[in-house]
């Protein structure tokens, strides 16, 4: 008998996409060191448009609508998913200083590898986190992926593809 389709398969789904571009721009970067400017500039602004484009507004989704649920859920004085709302912010603001590094007149290739690897870690253990963490609690409270999406008022990932 094929195993039930999970509750949260569209969520799981949203993450995998996104590790899947994480990896191509992991790898990008990687080779900056040894990449021409005008190579890397490019890399680097790429990265930047991915990290804006796709990881931002996936940030801003779970907020306005997945941690609401789950802290509801759970209860408690202070919100269960405060550290996750913490991470968002250190990882929107780190984002942004890659984007000002990109966008200066002479970009700190080096840095910006650096910092880049740093971001894109935190990113792969905060999807792990609301798998491991958050995930478990919907999957215990729905029956169904509809029934979840209902709950939160539409698909979560605001994601491009």
């Amino acid at each position: 008998m094929p195993e039930a389709k999970k509750v949260t398969q569209g969520f799981l789904d949203g993450h995998a996409a996104l590790r899947k571009e994480l990896e191509l721009h992991k790898a990008a970067i990687e080779g900056l060191r040894g990449a021409s400017q005008q190579a890397a500039e490019g890399a680097m602004e790429r990265a930047v448009l991915f990290l804006d484009a796709e990881i931002r507004p996936h940030a801003t989704s779970e907020e306005l609508k997945l941690y609401p649920l789950v802290d509801s859920m759970v209860g408690g004085r202070e919100p269960f998913t405060a550290t996750m709302r913490c991470e968002h912010a250190i990882i929107d603001r780190w984002i942004e200083e890659l984007a000002v590094n990109a966008a200066s007149t002479a970009p700190d290739v080096v840095r910006f590898a650096r910092s880049a690897d740093r971001l894109f870690g935190l990113i792969e253990a905060h999807f792990e986190e609301e798998e491991d963490v958050l995930l478990p609690i919907i999957e215990r409270a729905f029956e169904t992926a509809d029934d979840f999406e209902r709950a939160v008022g539409g698909e979560i990932h605001a994601h491009s593809h």
